[in-house]
């Protein structure tokens, strides 16, 4: 079930904070709209999630925008491939804020060609799409900015430290 704070007002398609409470009956629809899909995005918060949720492919785009391994994702992509579909990792950046006012940020890796057609999706739910590389690549750009923003805030949090004494 989605439990990032991200996953579940995405899920519930109102950009609202929810709780798990909300999963079953979201649960109980997501295989049937799968099933009459052309496009599937995903946002799950585990790489075990991812590569379940990515099993079983069957000639449609599969758009994973969940925050994982990008070596898991480079494996994902290939499984998908070889199902004949086509994948790619778009993973979500602005946090709970951006979600509720529609302003986040897909970091896009996959096959180039796709990207167009992939593009529609999350400009969807998303103000802001841009293709980084290969698949894993989406995923690799939002570490980095997770890593420099964790930078910033410790640089930050030091000079406050400082400014305390």
């Amino acid at each position: 079930p989605p439990n990032g704070s991200v996953e579940l007002p995405l899920a519930s398609g109102t950009g609202a904070a929810g709780s798990n409470q909300q999963w079953p009956a979201l649960q109980r629809c997501i295989l049937d709209v799968a099933k009459k899909a052309d496009r599937i995005i995903t946002v799950l918060p585990t790489s075990i999630d991812a590569i379940e949720a990515c099993s079983g492919a069957n000639e449609i785009l599969k758009k994973n925008s969940s925050t994982v391994d990008p070596t898991v994702l480079n494996e994902l992509a290939k499984e998908v491939e070889e199902m004949g579909a086509v994948f790619t990792d778009a993973p979500v950046s602005g946090g709970v804020g951006a979600v509720r006012s529609g302003s986040f940020t897909f970091t896009v890796g996959g096959v180039a060609e796709e990207f167009a057609a992939a593009q529609e999706l999350p400009g969807c739910v998303g103000c802001n799409v841009a293709w980084r590389g290969a698949a894993g690549t989406g995923q690799a750009a939002k570490i980095c900015n997770n890593l420099l923003l964790a930078i910033s805030m410790a640089g930050t949090a030091a000079a406050m430290h400082s400014g305390i004494r």
